[in-house]
């Protein structure tokens, strides 16, 4: 999958993903969403109007989540 299949939205956007589709848990706000998963993997996601794709790449990077299932996860939120 390439970067520019990846979705373009707000910060926002990708924090109620990574919740409902992936079990994350907000720290806290401001300009950046910081978030846990289960496992305990602490993300940074910046607050913005849009999230650049090389930036969400990373962030699936690190938290282990193919391209294709957080596509999947991000058209059904």
């Amino acid at each position: 999958m390439s970067l520019s299949d990846l979705p373009l939205a707000s910060g926002q956007k990708h924090r109620r993903v990574l919740e409902r589709a992936f079990g994350f848990e907000c720290r806290r706000n401001g300009e950046h969403v910081v978030m846990v998963s289960a496992l305990g993997t602490a993300i940074s996601i910046p607050n913005h109007a849009e999230v650049k794709r090389p930036t969400l790449k990373q962030v699936l990077r690190v938290c282990g989540i193919e391209d294709k299932e957080y596509r999947r996860a991000f058209d059904l939120i």
